[in-house]
């Protein structure tokens, strides 16, 4: 569910309270994990803090063209 974020915090902080709070991840991004524009994405953030976490993640890639099995 959507949730304001607290008054001082951080995207990051936000991405950390979303998987603590998970059984599991879906994540739809963008792009390709590998791709430029994912590299400050706060989707694919989520996803390597979900890894780190243990936690059963689904991607499912937008972009048709850069999607590749996951």
């Amino acid at each position: 569910t959507y949730e304001e974020m607290l008054h001082g915090t951080t995207y990051r902080d936000r991405n950390v309270h979303i998987v603590s709070e998970s059984d599991r991840l879906i994540a739809i991004p963008s792009h390709d994990e590998h791709a430029p524009e994912s590299r400050r994405s706060g989707t694919w953030q989520t996803v390597r803090l979900g890894r780190k976490a243990g936690k059963p993640i689904e991607i499912h890639i937008l972009c048709a063209v850069c999607s590749r099995a996951q």
